[in-house]
């Protein structure tokens, strides 16, 4: 009987025991299970926290395969869409404001004003020349992000327009911008001839260096981001490190050996900035190249004029121009491209070999780039402008207009006279086939004065300018 009761204790004891244990390792699981769930919590919420921060990004685009797409063929390939593109994105903002697309994510770019992008399989992509800021003797390069008329000290809370000084160091690739006295001046639509191009390149290029006009859109995207209190706004500055160029433009307004009409251009529905938008020819200047030089390449690739048929001597610049697109600023993203346009102005002369009396030349449209082209009588222009933009206004009429009338209604209305000399001669791409789709010059001059296709704001402003000079 001892000997049961012993094995029977024995019995027990170890079952309790074995019970004991088994609740110390359930005890031990539910910890090490309680722990595991608590870290999962905290990476997630960390996680979370680090989204709402935009600390990631899981939108990530490899850079290289990103510029491939980008730059794709845009070195000696002109008939490249992409190339053709970025070679006339010059000027800004649409006078009626219904083309607006989202703004061009540049996250890889080089925080340099000239851009050279050497990870792409020995494509290599110069924007040339760097611009830049003097004063008080510092030279220093001019901020993507920033107000160039800010930076010249025009009030652009009150004003879109007022005055500087540019220069061009061609030996050093730089474009300086400085600033000068604001006050009011008439004699600068003299346009001093100093700068006058050289008809033998070979000789020594002169520099540019004058006082000139310039201004901006009323809706200025960097303007509007410089006094934005939006924390996006603030945010994406902050992690856009790497900012694009500043690039350089030139646009060449071309007048008849008469002086009686003006060409200007309407881009193709195919560009990626501003198409579809009435503009002057023009695009990007090339390396070493002088202001004229690029003009006078670009008129020559859009529209067909080359150096023979202009008057070297008349060349001169008339101005330039802040410009942005997209021409508003969105809530969320930073504007996509900034330029500094400069204007210069020529006059045809009689050795075009044209026979046709309604057309001083016979033009040549590069049909990638340019879908239309339209002589415009400049009595007809100064009636076009009138009324519109009229922040560009120095003046109280445009040079031309003898009208006292201010009720531009009334002028609107009688645009449609049959007048020999306020006429609109319109030319289209040689290989153009859309015979059905081609608009007369009257119906070309009906959508002006009714606002329904576009002038660039940058094409008004130096139009208005150039109306106004003596010459």
């Amino acid at each position: 009987m001892i000997t049961f009761t012993e094995n029977k204790s024995s019995t027990i004891n170890t079952y309790n025991n074995t019970n004991n244990n088994n609740n110390n390792n359930n005890n031990t699981t539910t910890k090490k299970k309680l722990l595991k769930n608590i870290l999962i919590l905290l990476f997630l919420f960390s996680l979370i926290n680090l989204i709402l921060l935009k600390k990631i990004n899981f939108n990530f685009k490899n850079n290289q395969q990103y510029h491939k797409k980008y730059y794709h063929n845009n070195i000696n390939n002109k008939n490249d869409n992409d190339n053709n593109n970025d070679n006339n994105d010059i000027d800004s903002n649409s006078f009626v404001k219904k083309k607006i697309i989202d703004s061009f994510d540049y996250s890889s770019f080089s925080n340099s004003n000239s851009l050279i992008d050497n990870n792409m399989e020995g494509i290599k992509k110069v924007f040339w020349p760097s611009v830049y800021f003097k004063k008080q003797g510092d030279v220093l390069p001019i901020e993507w992000n920033k107000c160039t008329l800010t930076k010249l000290g025009i009030d652009t809370n009150s004003k879109s327009i007022g005055y500087a000084h540019i220069e061009l160091d061609s030996e050093n690739g730089k474009l300086i911008l400085s600033p000068t006295s604001q006050n009011y001046d008439k004699d600068i639509y003299s346009y001093s001839r100093d700068n006058s191009y050289e008809s033998d390149v070979n000789k020594i290029k002169k520099k540019l260096d004058q006082k000139v006009i310039i201004a901006h859109a009323k809706s200025c995207p960097f303007h509007e981001l410089e006094i934005s209190n939006s924390i996006i706004h603030k945010d994406l500055q902050i992690e856009k490190q790497l900012y694009p160029p500043v690039k350089v433009g030139v646009g060449v307004l071309v007048e008849d050996s008469d002086n009686q009409r003006i060409l200007i251009t309407k881009r193709a529905e195919t560009l990626r900035i501003f198409p579809g938008v009435w503009v002057l020819p023009g695009g990007h200047m090339e390396q070493s190249e002088t202001i004229f030089e690029t003009g006078l390449r670009e008129l020559e690739e859009e529209v067909g004029i080359d150096k023979s048929m202009v008057d070297l001597d008349s060349l001169k610049v008339i101005g330039i121009f802040e410009s942005s697109y997209p021409i508003l600023l969105a809530h969320d993203k930073l504007p996509g491209d900034h330029h500094i346009v400069i204007f210069i102005s020529v006059k045809l002369n009689n050795n075009n070999g044209n026979n046709n009396e309604k057309s001083p030349v016979n033009l040549k449209l590069q049909e990638e780039e340019v879908q239309i082209g339209a002589w415009v009588s400049k009595s007809l222009m100064v009636k076009i402008m009138d009324g519109i933009s009229t922040e560009y206004d120095l003046f109280n009429n445009l040079k031309g207009d003898n009208t006292n009338n201010n009720n531009n209604d009334i002028k609107r209305q009688t645009h449609l006279k049959k007048n020999k000399e306020e006429s609109i001669e319109v030319v289209y791409p040689i290989n153009s086939k859309n015979e059905q789709e081609k608009l007369r010059g009257d119906q070309v001059m009906d959508m002006f004065f009714k606002g329904t296709d576009n002038i660039a704001i940058g094409t008004i402003y130096i139009l208005k300018q150039y109306l106004n000079s003596d010459d």
